[in-house]
């Protein structure tokens, strides 16, 4: 045995000569380089060996699992056990979507439905019978039972219903 001693012999003080920290520094100036971006992957900012891209695994395309949720594209996190569902592209998907996309909104009048653009993002509304088309200022209305009328109050500007036969106003919309 007249080789070199390994690591385990330095810490015990086998190595006669001065370059016993010769690796230490060596590793420490290694450490340093690679902290300052000067490694293999090359400076901070640069494509290195992997084209600047991770490709493979959980996170290839911005997708992967971060926390309790994870990111469903176009930047949104979609918590865990949410599904994410491609945005209705055509007539036929918006009717089938409008209780998952706008079934907390106040139900429309039968053939109408609420589209949002894919370009602006903005809901208007699309009557299925005819191919109309109403931003959200104008919405459609359902047709009225018998003798009621929709009215605004003239002292607080509410709308309200009015039946012109019995006299009888209300808040919420009457039934047929």
């Amino acid at each position: 045995g007249g080789g070199k001693a390994g690591k385990a012999g330095k810490a015990r003080g086998n190595v006669e000569d001065e370059d016993e920290f010769k690796d230490v520094d060596e590793d420490e100036e290694r450490w340093k380089a690679l902290s300052k971006g000067k490694g293999k992957m090359g400076k901070l900012g640069e494509k290195g060996k992997f084209g600047g891209k991770f490709k493979g695994g959980p996170w290839e395309g911005g997708k992967g699992e971060a926390g309790k949720g994870a990111w469903g594209g176009k930047g949104k996190f979609v918590p865990m056990g949410k599904v994410v569902q491609a945005e209705p592209k055509t007539v036929p998907e918006w009717v089938q979507a409008q209780d998952r996309v706008f079934g907390h909104l106040e139900k429309l009048p039968a053939g109408w439905i609420r589209i949002k653009s894919a370009s602006s993002g903005k809901v208007y509304f699309y009557s299925t019978k005819t191919g109309e088309s109403r931003d959200l200022g104008n919405p459609p209305t359902a047709q009225m039972p018998a003798n009621w009328q929709i009215m605004t109050s003239k002292s607080s500007g509410q709308t309200y219903f009015y039946n012109s036969k019995t006299g009888e106003s209300r808040f919420e919309r009457p039934l047929f």
